[in-house]
């Protein structure tokens, strides 16, 4: 430890001949409970989307039609408001892809300027890897959206689960 003058200081010591410190864990172990803690997270989220996923695919009734009174529901809620409209379309800008790339550029610069390599390709390679998810995931799944009488927004075209701006979100703003 590098001390300040007082009596509890003591040099620095480079000796290799010396047992490693028994107090350190080691790389290996560190590795092994990263390992299992990103399986349990992983199954944590992977399990409820298999199995809303096979609810999906199997047009389970009830999630259909709690699906359908729900997106109505919002809906109608929010009809008589701009300003309720308005920002939910800023909230659901955060989860695009404007903001998303916007986003992703940034961080991988500010850690590429601080010299955080590995940290800004981990960022770029999620980045550019998330609209393959988005793509793949929708493929798979192929669920139509909910029609609403009257819709309050235009609703895109392509499939609604899962939802790209909640997948974009997610991987966005967590990473």
């Amino acid at each position: 430890l590098l001390g300040s003058g007082t009596s509890m200081s003591r040099p620095l010591t480079t000796s290799t001949s010396s047992p490693p410190d028994q107090d350190q864990p080691h790389a290996a172990g560190r590795f092994g409970g990263r390992a299992v803690l990103g399986l349990v997270a992983l199954l944590v989220g992977a399990v409820p989307f298999l199995v809303l996923w096979l609810l999906v695919q199997g047009s389970w009734s009830p999630l259909a039609s709690l699906d359908g009174e729900v997106a109505a529901d919002l809906n109608q809620a929010v009809s008589g408001s701009p300003v309720a409209v308005s920002v939910l379309r800023a909230v659901t800008d955060l989860g695009g892809t404007g903001a998303s790339v916007l986003v992703t550029v940034l961080a991988t610069l500010f850690l590429l300027i601080r010299r955080h390599r590995r940290l800004a390709a981990y960022v770029a390679v999620t980045g550019m890897g998330l609209p393959v998810l988005i793509l793949l995931t929708k493929y798979v799944a192929d669920r139509a959206r909910p029609v609403v009488l009257d819709p309050v927004v235009d609703t895109p075209s392509n499939a609604s689960f899962p939802s790209g701006h909640a997948m974009t979100a997610v991987v966005t703003w967590g990473v």
